[in-house]
């Protein structure tokens, strides 16, 4: 299921003309983000190159030094994201049963692009009918 979001990222950096691997930054019922994820040493930054993060530990930290609130294409986004994660990268709350079911009758775990504090990744729950945007994440 999580292939999906990685096929995504990849898509979307593809047509944005990005460079590199990129995975979205979801959790499944078998996978944390956190363990699917390069832990990085140098820092997180937006694609106009806005610091989010000075590294892994900065990113799960709980509090971001700027919202992720910029696409691949560098415009500015306020939505709210599928995550179905915690700040610390692990499984938060449902996932449209392991994102393979946009029709799942219980909500799924989001995060808001207009937040910096962990709200970023977990702010509540919307059922799966809903269009959000995903977070990828460059490895």
């Amino acid at each position: 299921a999580l292939a999906v979001g990685a096929g995504q990222c990849a898509l979307f950096a593809t047509n944005a003309s990005l460079s590199g691997t990129y995975m979205a930054w979801m959790s499944d019922g078998s996978h944390d983000a956190s363990a699917r994820l390069t832990h990085a040493t140098v820092p997180y930054v937006l694609t106009d190159g806005t610091r989010v993060a000075d590294d892994w530990t900065g990113l799960t930290s709980g509090a971001l030094q700027h919202a992720i609130n910029v696409t691949e294409s560098q415009t500015t986004k306020s939505t709210l994201v599928w995550t179905g994660t915690s700040s610390a990268g692990a499984l938060a709350g449902n996932t449209c049963n392991d994102w393979v079911n946009r029709l799942a009758v219980q909500p799924a775990t989001v995060g808001s692009s207009t937040a910096s504090g962990s709200g970023w990744t977990a702010t509540g729950s919307d059922f799966c009918t809903s269009s959000y945007s995903i977070y990828c994440v460059q490895q």
